[in-house]
């Protein structure tokens, strides 16, 4: 997780508040929201593929969201490496191949999740 900054904005505030949610896994998901107020929301089920119940981890794993997981960490490698091609930097062994095996390890933190949800998490 980030480290807090010292300047009270709005904008900082609401950063903070996200990372705190985000980290204890308190983000609006539907089963917190069906537990908060179970005749508004009727189901804990997610919204976008409406199968399965809609968990913190499910969000970022959902086939039905617009961009995957998997497609921000090879937007972030593609980034990574374009920048240290730009600084004639090579490595030349497949890092990319094995983060995301790393990444997709059973996490021993998070209960249910991978490797990248702790990354998500920022621990």
């Amino acid at each position: 997780m980030k480290a807090f900054n010292e300047e009270n904005t709005d904008k900082n505030n609401s950063d903070n508040a996200y990372n705190i949610k985000n980290f204890l896994e308190i983000l609006p998901v539907a089963t917190l929201l069906n537990k908060r107020n179970p005749e508004l929301y009727q189901s804990g089920r997610c919204i976008r593929c409406n199968y399965t119940i809609e968990t913190w981890t499910h969000i970022w794993i959902c086939s039905q969201a617009d961009t995957s997981i998997i497609q921000i960490i090879n937007t972030a490698f593609e980034s990574l490496k374009a920048k240290l091609d730009e600084k004639d930097f090579r490595i030349y062994y497949n890092y990319h191949a094995r983060l995301l095996h790393i990444l997709n390890e059973k996490s021993k933190v998070v209960f249910n999740g991978r490797i990248f949800h702790e990354a998500i998490k920022g621990i």
